[in-house]
């Protein structure tokens, strides 16, 4: 049998989703993806006009998981060179998180734990 495979969604997807359940409305965002291009126009449920109908039943059916920001994707490799030069007992390269901090600093943007 076959693993089942959890699409990913957008922060903003993955609220209007979880606002469709909460107040039972998941026939009226299902109808409106099948619907399609009329969609939405306004209000929590926007965000789910980039999804197809397909994409969103399975998002119901089988689960989802939620993209990573790009602030979460540096961090997350930031600390997997981190912890993979302290596993292996070598010295931190230190030109490589000095690369990834320098690069954020030079593009203003701060992320907790990196460079801030």
């Amino acid at each position: 049998m076959s693993e089942i495979k959890k699409v990913t969604l957008t922060k903003e997807q993955a609220a209007a989703i979880e606002r469709a359940k909460e107040r039972k409305e998941t026939h009226r965002i299902v109808l409106a993806a099948a619907e399609k291009p009329s969609g939405w126009h306004n209000g929590i449920y926007v965000p789910l006009n980039e999804l197809s109908l397909e994409k969103l039943m399975s998002a119901l059916v089988n689960g989802y998981e939620i993209e990573a920001t790009p602030e979460e994707k540096v961090r997350k490799y930031y600390d997997e060179i981190k912890e993979m030069y302290e596993r292996y007992e070598y010295d931190i390269d230190d030109g490589v998180l000095t690369g990834v901090r320098k690069t954020l600093d030079l593009l203003d943007i701060k992320i907790e734990g990196v460079n801030a």
